[in-house]
């Protein structure tokens, strides 16, 4: 498999039992070797911080535009169902 970007080597440090629990991964089949593991591992955590980012940015933004009446009401309707399901 290519890489759009040359790669580089990363020394990473694991607990014998993180050492296990990544081997029988891919003994498994869940990834085709530890580096692919970790790569997928790495992937998450920087896809995850994007999504972190951006949903922030998003209520910002929200949260800095007043709300009028009907708005308000809408919301603290939505709020009130969704605490009574919940």
């Amino acid at each position: 498999m290519g890489y759009a970007e040359p790669m580089e080597r990363l020394v990473v440090s694991l607990t014998s039992s993180e050492r296990v629990a990544l081997d029988a991964l891919v003994a498994r089949g869940c990834f085709s070797s530890q580096q692919s593991a970790l790569r997928s591992a790495v992937q998450s955590l920087i896809r995850a911080e994007h999504d972190r980012l951006w949903r922030d940015e998003f209520v910002a933004h929200y949260a800095s535009i007043p709300l009028d009446d009907w708005d308000a009401a809408a919301s603290e309707g939505a709020f009130r169902a969704w605490i009574t399901v919940s």
